[in-house]
């Protein structure tokens, strides 16, 4: 029986419901179907994509709206990829119109029917269905979409490869070499002697049942590490020993000893406990391997179909999301000369002030391009920040040369001025002037750049507040504004720092392994590192300055009073309770001065006046 095609994630969606809004929809030759079986709407994409979200909440993984991270996509990244997946979908509905393959709706209905009948039989499934879905109805609603997408995909399917066990075979014998290569492998025990002598003397005794091959492994065997083990190497593939004992091992019958084999470490006797080779589609169907390969397969011949066919009908499709469309645009520019010109210009108008309007996701491109942008000069300011410090090094009668290249012969005894000309070199520089100068204009562009930067990175602000990412961006281009910097360190608190302070277990586990390096300054130490961060930044940048908004100055305030509090909630000895609560009581002090009908500060205020007096 086929293997039912696995080609497309299933999301909840309503395939072909009706609705007013869509966000997407196929042309062909140019021209708008305007049938509702070939459009995405705003709805059938959401449902898509909480349900990709939701995947990655699953696993403990928060997705940043326009930033990516490591290994994980923004959502705006994850969004596009989710309608490419549904606009695919279409192009299949298209195409099994054409065919007339299209899902049956009795069918569907039947094979939903069964499915739900199975799932409400037991009454406990019952109710948590009716809980999580809101009612049977709505759980039949999504199941029937699921059904209609597999059934869809597997008419398509079946319709492009009529025939799967030829095509399956053929696809096998063109990636053969590849596949065995992958998935071939023996398990494998030998031993290793220094003769050839020796190994067939120790074969014979072993076929004549003097001595067993663990026995003679474990006596004889030159590896030491096998030999433990009665010569087991365990499971081998293609391409991980040297290639005489590959051979022997993978052309070895299962249970018989071969050798000796020869290789650069001595001479070997192989026994194979099994193994797994295939050398035609038949071998491969009774192998592990074959749902793995037949999976490939599926994929690569539904993709190679698809690809011809939107070509060969004409199919395109129209985004009329802006952020979505945009993100297709730029994704598709590979030359980083026209992506540069096509986001600078897009944001800027010809006097470098922002224009209205830009998508957020243009923004987020710039921002990430002008972070890497700043990397790469701060690289260079460093570079001939070096050089000035060499400089000042040289003995006085060698500071007043106008050009480096009159120290060469000096070069040889004295190692930083082999470094400054090794420096000067590489820069295209060949007097300090040259190198002030080169530093300014770097400086200056720096400046420019960030200036840039900060202002698009306030106005994505208004769009993604919630962006843990861009809070960092906010930090680093506009670190002297106080609102940047209470929100970066508030992210900072809530993400890093609270978690630790507000649960005593993690903060115990937190101190046992600072303890190993630190003993008994672990907690001294964590806390600090935790707290004193944090809070020379609002110190510095927002408390002590009285520019600052009242407002901004008190949720700063907020931020350190909790903090404090939560530490002092700690299993901490009596003198670091003492200190940190004497901090508490300062800034409490001062929120006291800008909120003083606060009943809740004066509160808190009494609360840890009473615990120094009980700690004293």
């Amino acid at each position: 029986m086929k293997k039912f095609l696995i080609i497309l994630v299933v999301f909840v969606l309503g395939v072909l419901g009706f609705t007013n809004s869509i966000i997407a929809e196929l042309t062909v030759d140019g021209t708008i179907t305007g049938v509702h079986a070939f459009q995405v709407g705003y709805d059938e994409y959401e449902s898509a994509l909480q349900g990709a979200l939701a995947n990655y909440e699953s696993q403990g993984q928060s997705i940043d709206k326009y930033f990516g991270k490591e290994s994980l996509p923004s959502e705006i990244q994850l969004g596009y990829s989710v309608l490419k997946v549904l606009l695919d979908r279409k192009v299949m509905a298209f195409f099994a119109m054409e065919q007339d393959v299209f899902p049956d709706e009795v069918q569907v209905q039947q094979i939903t029917d069964e499915l739900v009948s199975r799932y409400i039989s037991d009454e406990t499934t019952r109710a948590q269905l009716e809980m999580y879905y809101g009612s049977i109805e709505n759980f039949r609603q999504v199941v029937e979409d699921i059904v209609f997408v597999r059934t869809l995909s597997q008419n398509v399917f079946n319709a492009i490869v009529p025939d799967y066990d030829a095509s399956a075979t053929e696809y096998f014998e063109r990636n053969k070499t590849d596949i065995k290569n992958e998935y071939e492998s023996v398990n494998a025990a030998h031993i290793l002697v220094s003769t050839e002598a020796s190994a067939m003397e120790l074969k014979e005794k072993i076929l004549l049942g003097e001595l067993s091959f663990e026995e003679a492994a474990k006596r004889y065997s030159l590896d030491q590490y096998s030999a433990q083990q009665g010569g087991n190497i365990g499971e081998l593939k293609h391409g991980t020993v040297i290639l005489e004992f590959e051979e022997a091992a993978f052309a070895a019958t299962p249970g018989e000893i071969v050798g000796p084999v020869k290789t650069d470490y001595g001479y070997h006797l192989i026994k194979v406990n099994s193994k797994t080779t295939f050398d035609s589609y038949e071998d491969l169907k009774n192998s592990k391997a074959y749902e793995d390969i037949m999976s490939r397969f599926e994929n690569e011949a539904f993709l190679g179909w698809i690809t011809k066919y939107r070509q060969d009908k004409k199919i395109h499709y129209i985004i009329y999301d802006e952020d979505l469309k945009t993100f297709g645009e730029l994704a598709n520019l590979t030359d980083p000369g026209k992506l540069y010109n096509r986001i600078v210009n897009s944001l800027f108008h010809e006097n470098n002030e922002l224009k209205a309007g830009v998508p957020g996701i243009i923004a987020a491109f710039y921002i990430q391009m002008a972070d890497d942008e700043l990397k790469q000069y701060e690289s260079r300011e460093e570079a001939f920040k070096t050089i000035i410090g060499i400089c000042e090094r040289l003995p006085e009668e060698e500071k007043g040369v106008e050009h480096f290249s009159e120290l060469k012969d000096k070069a040889a005894e004295n190692e930083n001025v082999k470094q400054l000309l090794d420096y000067a070199e590489i820069l295209g520089v060949d007097s300090i002037e040259d190198v002030h100068l080169r530093l300014e204009e770097i400086r200056n562009y720096m400046r420019e750049i960030m200036n840039k930067a900060k202002k698009v990175a306030w106005y994505l602000y208004d769009k993604a507040p919630d962006s843990e990412k861009l809070l960092e961006y906010l930090y680093r281009f506009d670190s002297d504004n106080p609102k940047a910097v209470y929100l970066y360190t508030e992210n900072f608190y809530k993400n890093q720092v609270q978690p630790v302070l507000a649960d005593s277990d993690i903060f115990s586990s937190y101190i046992n392994a600072y303890k190993q390096y630190l003993g008994e300054n672990a907690t001294e130490t964590l806390l600090g590192y935790l707290i004193q961060g944090l809070e020379g930044r609002l110190v510095e940048k927002i408390v002590e300055d009285e520019s600052v908004s009242e407002d901004l100055r008190k949720s700063a305030l907020e931020l350190l009073v909790g903090a404090y509090e939560n530490a002092c909630n700690l299993p901490l000895d009596n003198r670091l309770k003492l200190q940190y609560l004497g901090i508490e009581k300062d800034y409490l002090l001062k929120l006291s001065e800008l909120t003083p009908e606060a009943t809740d500060v004066k509160q808190l205020l009494d609360a840890v006046d009473e615990r120094l007096k009980e700690l004293r």
